[in-house]
């Protein structure tokens, strides 16, 4: 799979990894050397070249040097170029068992992790197991994310739910078809009863005093038309009769009457 590392630049020790014949790759190949001097380097281009995480690569930049790193490797298939921050092919087939696979699976320090045996058992259970244990994670947290959501929707509802009464009692009541017309009539009770305390609070109605009457007020209202018509007669025969007129006084007015109109129509 892996043929030869043609090229490691600007990497940790690698300064300018590019000797002239160096070897291929074979089946079964044993790198050994003293600490410090780029095995845990090799390893790290491997895992990125296997996930495509860049951090494994730009994390290790050769202290000093302005440069960015280089990395190019021969596989099956064609060569392999870290540049720029990226590769320009992955190869997933790589496994990596070093010190960082072992702090992330399996052991960390004096203690074993949950996680760590989580991420063990991905590893026994294959490429393909992986995948669907990725899927379940990733069904795992939408789930927990669903259940937030409820949650707070909860919380929102509780609010309008009425002492005494369970969440779940309240949602199973029946829906009111007519839920709109009750609620306007209890604002109307309530707009009600808010100008009733406000009439309470205003101050009593004080009594109005009745204007005083003539005396002969109520003898004047029992009198009928004809009533009223005959002391009218009598009160002009009364006054006719005081200048002298009592004989043919009355055909007098009835002649006078018209021409004064006349007159006094004329003089407006």
């Amino acid at each position: 799979m892996l043929r030869k590392f043609i090229s490691i630049k600007n990497v940790g020790r690698f300064l300018s990894s590019a000797a002239v014949g160096n070897p291929q790759l074979s089946r079964h190949v044993l790198i050994f050397g003293a600490n410090g001097f780029g095995k845990t380097t090799l390893c790290a281009i491997l895992r990125s070249l296997q996930s495509g995480e860049a951090s494994g690569i730009t994390g290790r930049k050769t202290l000093g040097v302005a440069a960015e790193p280089l990395v190019d490797v021969l596989a099956d298939g064609g060569n392999a170029l870290f540049q720029a921050g990226a590769w320009s092919r992955t190869i997933p087939e790589i496994a990596v068992f070093d010190g960082a696979f072992v702090a992330e699976n399996v052991h960390s320090g004096d203690v074993v992790e949950i996680d760590h045996k989580r991420n063990l058992y991905r590893v026994i259970i294959g490429r393909e197991g992986v995948a669907l244990a990725q899927d379940e994670e990733q069904l795992a947290r939408e789930s927990r994310d669903k259940q937030s959501d409820a949650r707070n929707a909860e919380r929102v509802v509780e609010v309008f739910v009425p002492q005494g009464m369970k969440l779940d009692d309240f949602l199973k009541l029946p829906d009111d078809p007519d839920i709109d017309g009750r609620i306007a009539a209890q604002e109307q009770a309530v707009a009600a009863a808010r100008q009733a305390s406000q009439i309470k609070a205003r101050p009593a109605l004080k009594a109005i005093a009745i204007p005083a009457l003539p005396d002969r007020f109520a003898t004047v209202l029992a009198k009928a038309l004809e009533d009223i018509a005959e002391g009218a007669e009598e009160k002009i025969a009364t006054h006719l009769a005081s200048h002298g007129m009592a004989v043919g006084g009355q055909a007098w007015l009835a002649q006078g009457m018209p021409r004064a109109r006349a007159s006094r129509s004329a003089s407006l």
